[in-house]
């Protein structure tokens, strides 16, 4: 049966200087592409942020304060899981406007992730930086801890729909949320070479976070970055091993029945 796969390029509308690049993303997409309108944070209100922010919900603790940017991009990805779930799709391409699609390679890469779909799959396209090798064929394989970024995924729809479930609040950005398998139970893969590249600096850079911080600021981060992530993979590979040791007892009850 075949799959009922959609597009989503997130953007906000008054980025004037990417609206070009949407329209090529929604040409170059092999899926159907929709536009979602993505949320400015930069003009919600205090009382919008507090319906959704809280600063410490989950462990380990995020250790910095969200922006307004980064509230507005989460919100922006749960429209994207909400349009999965609203459609009924079996899964959503969420695509963020500062990336470029190399083509034939992406239509490969993505041909492959959706012949191995789930309904609780989150399939990320790695990023890359340079040229990748376009006779280079893409391979999939799970991942414990899935790597930062949320510029291009496939999402299916019942991962999509515990997504939303477990983010009616949240506490820190979208990429780190994700990596919380032991919050959302959802099933996560790679794909590389993905060829999606990311040309936010061609784009007028960011329109996610600050472009300067004080210099204290960014000593903290720079401090606390590595000790928030060793906590991360702790949490990841505590939770893979439950699910490993899960799926051991499970094999060894059904050869002994």
């Amino acid at each position: 049966m075949k799959s009922r796969v959609e597009a989503f390029v997130i953007s906000l509308p008054r980025a004037k200087e990417r609206h070009a690049q949407v329209a090529k993303l929604q040409r170059d997409c092999p899926l159907p592409c929709h536009v979602i309108e993505a949320v400015d944070g930069g003009q919600l209100s205090d009382q919008e942020v507090a319906r959704v922010y809280n600063k410490n919900i989950h462990r380990p603790k995020y250790p910095f304060e969200l922006q307004r940017g980064e509230i507005g991009a989460f919100l922006s990805h749960r429209k994207a899981w909400a349009a999965i779930v609203e459609r009924n799709l079996d899964a959503g391409l969420i695509l963020e406007d500062d990336i470029e699609l190399e083509l034939p390679g992406f239509a490969n890469s993505l041909q492959l992730a959706i012949e191995h779909l789930k309904t609780q799959s989150y399939i990320q396209f790695r990023v890359f930086w340079g040229e990748q090798h376009p006779s280079k064929p893409a391979s999939m394989s799970p991942t414990s801890i899935v790597p930062l970024g949320a510029t291009s995924q496939l999402v299916g729809r019942e991962a999509a729909r515990r997504l939303l479930n477990c983010t009616e609040q949240f506490d820190r950005p979208i990429d780190t949320f994700v990596q919380m398998k032991w919050l959302s139970q959802i099933e996560t893969h790679v794909v590389s070479p993905s060829y999606v590249a990311e040309i936010s600096r061609n784009l007028g850079g960011t329109t996610v976070r600050q472009k300067s911080r004080s210099l204290l600021s960014r000593l903290h981060r720079n401090l606390m970055r590595p000790v928030y992530r060793a906590k991360v993979c702790a949490y990841s590979y505590w939770y893979q091993s439950l699910r490993n040791n899960e799926e051991f007892v499970g094999v060894a009850k059904s050869r002994a029945a």
